[in-house]
């Protein structure tokens, strides 16, 4: 099986940061399910996937979900939080628990 290649793994990271709407939805499912998958071929096989996420690609999504929850946190409390800034969480709560901030600067999946 040939691993996602991490220069559009990267890509997709900036298409959630600079896009609006859809596309921005449907870039962040697409990360996420890449993610996802490979993290439970690791669990259930052990081993370490070759797909890769640049740290500094995991650290502008980090920055983009602050910015968005003290964004909506000031737009008040009774609207609550939008389904785009509940799933940036989740994707990151993937990231930075799955994977093992490896050396190299790049992200890597722990076994």
């Amino acid at each position: 099986r040939r691993p996602f290649p991490s220069h559009m793994l990267n890509l997709l990271v900036e298409i959630i940061i600079a896009a609006q709407g859809e596309g921005r939805r449907e870039a962040m499912q697409l990360l996420s399910a890449v993610i996802n998958t490979q993290a439970e071929g690791v669990r259930r096989s052990g081993g370490t996937p070759s797909t890769r996420l640049s740290l500094n690609k995991a650290r502008k999504l980090q920055k983009l979900m602050f910015d968005i929850h003290k964004q909506q946190a000031s737009e008040g409390k009774n609207k609550g939080f939008s389904s785009f800034f509940q799933a940036l969480v989740e994707l990151n709560v993937a990231i930075f628990t799955t994977l093992n901030l490896g050396s190299r600067n790049k992200i890597n999946f722990e076994a």
